[in-house]
């Protein structure tokens, strides 16, 4: 049975690090929200024990939870929604996910949804999966085909691997938004001369380098180090400092 909630159109994603492929998926999501006359939501994940993630290369994120958040709500859809992967949920098989979260709970009339998503335990639900099970659970489905720059899809693995390569001016091409550290993840030390950034925070960093960054309105030179677990930065001037800024990258020098 589904919700009594109204017919919804849902935009399923992950949505780290948000690109300009998520960018056309979500105003998609509006476009047809308007036409159709469904109220649009846009469905995230979190993962309740960073344990549950489905491989390796997603044990660190772009950006975090709370900063996807405020992103994503720039976009004003109806609702921004978030699944939280717990060991129940985290099980479901995709057929149980479809029908007890996107029918049951949100009533869905219309997925939009990227080409390379994945959902259901062990992800082994795709878009393949949400087409064969539409006339039984009464949806639609619309593919956001990939976005491609210099022939290789843009998604939010390859700005990881990019950040991990230290190639920002690269990353921020491919972002809505520059690619920044939040500065509830970094720890000041040292009379706020270094900023420390734990990797048990799970987000990703760059490359050891030097880096212009945007603090406040100001352009300012980092240095980024790696130290055991940790990454270290080195501010060039500690007197324009706020620890309620966000470190802003613009590019490698």
């Amino acid at each position: 049975m589904k919700s009594k909630r109204e017919k919804t159109c849902i935009a399923l994603g992950n949505f780290d690090g948000i690109h300009i492929g998520h960018d056309i998926l979500i105003k998609r999501l509006l476009e047809i929200g308007k036409l159709q006359n469904l109220r649009s939501i846009i469905v995230t994940f979190k993962y309740l024990d960073k344990n549950m993630k489905k491989s390796i290369n997603n044990l660190k994120y772009i950006t975090n939870y709370d900063s996807k958040l405020k992103i994503l709500k720039q976009y004003k859809a109806d609702e921004v929604e978030t699944i939280v992967l717990d060991e129940v949920v985290s099980k479901y098989s995709p057929e149980k996910f479809i029908s007890d979260i996107l029918v049951k709970k949100y009533n869905v009339n219309m997925i939009v949804i990227g080409y390379n998503f994945r959902f259901g335990f062990k992800a082994e639900g795709n878009i393949d999966t949400l087409k064969k099970y539409k006339y039984k659970y009464k949806y639609n489905v619309e593919e956001i085909k990939p976005v491609c720059i210099e022939g290789l899809p843009v998604s939010s693995s390859l700005i990881r691997e990019l950040i991990e390569k230290g190639k920002i001016k690269r990353v921020n091409e491919l972002l809505v938004n520059n690619y920044f550290v939040d500065y509830n993840d970094i720890i000041f030390r040292n009379n706020d001369k270094i900023g420390i950034i734990s990797d048990n925070k799970g987000i990703i960093t760059p490359r050891e380098g030097f880096y212009e960054v945007e603090i406040g309105v100001e352009k300012h030179k980092i240095q980024v180090k790696k130290e055991n677990t940790q990454t270290v930065i080195k501010f060039d001037n500690t007197d324009i400092i706020k620890k309620t800024q966000n470190i802003k990258f613009i590019k490698e020098i």
